[in-house]
């Protein structure tokens, strides 16, 4: 009876001590992972700012105004993807970013790259969203090309333009809305020209499976929703 007990101790203190044994050695390749990711991120961050930088310097650079446009366009989709890796390894999160954030930063850059001299009033209403780092980059993109597109081509009948970004958070799916106040435009008929940010935005939207609206009341808007993949919020955010 005692040599039972003792060999049935013994049997547990040695299953314990290989679980705890796996348990450590799971922690750490999961440690090591995280570390590696990072280091992805911040090289990928680093070699978009490289490319951004020359996209930069050759539209400085360049003679005609259509080359300017062309050259700032490429720039700012560099930059839309950038800043996603970059908040990602800001906030030492690799599973999940505040798009929110994102979107504000975003939404800056590109204001101050297209907007000039323009009269411009820019509103955002923004719920908390979390996505995966697949949802952010054509999120971002999106967001970038309409934005773009407002600035460039949208005019307004008071001289000022009003662009409104809404941000919503259903739960288990994300809602983008953009929307100007400008003179509105027929998404087909500029797809039939071969409008690439139009053709760009389509064909994010197919990657993202998202639902997408146009509607062409006092302005243009246009309206993405589509299905949160689950992320885990980084604790304290």
């Amino acid at each position: 009876m005692v040599l039972a007990m003792t060999t049935s101790i013994g049997f547990f203190g040695i299953v314990t001590h290989e679980s705890i044994n796996q348990e450590e050695l799971i922690r750490r390749m999961l440690k090591e992972k995280e570390v590696l990711l990072a280091e992805v991120y911040h090289r990928v961050k680093n070699n978009m700012s490289i490319v951004t930088s020359l996209l930069n310097l050759k539209k400085n650079t360049a003679d005609s105004p259509e080359v300017k446009e062309a050259l700032e366009s490429c720039r700012s989709r560099v930059y839309s993807m950038s800043l996603v890796h970059e908040k990602f390894f800001s906030q030492n999160s690799l599973t999940g970013i505040d798009f929110t954030h994102y979107a504000k930063d975003l939404i800056e850059a590109v204001t101050n790259s297209f907007g000039g001299n323009r009269d411009v009033e820019v509103q955002i209403e923004a719920d908390d969203i979390y996505l995966d780092i697949s949802q952010a980059i054509p999120c971002g993109l999106i967001l970038n090309e309409t934005l773009t597109n407002s600035f460039k081509h949208a005019v307004p009948l008071n001289g000022k333009l009003i662009l409104k970004i809404i941000l919503i958070n259903h739960g288990d799916a994300a809602e983008i809305i953009i929307s100007d106040n400008g003179q509105g435009f027929d998404p087909q008929k500029i797809s039939d020209k071969g409008s690439m940010g139009i053709e760009l935005t389509h064909s994010l939207c197919e990657q993202l499976d998202a639902i997408c609206r146009y509607k062409n009341e006092n302005g243009s808007t246009i309206s993405i929703k589509f299905d949160i993949l689950k992320t885990k919020k980084k604790s304290g955010q």
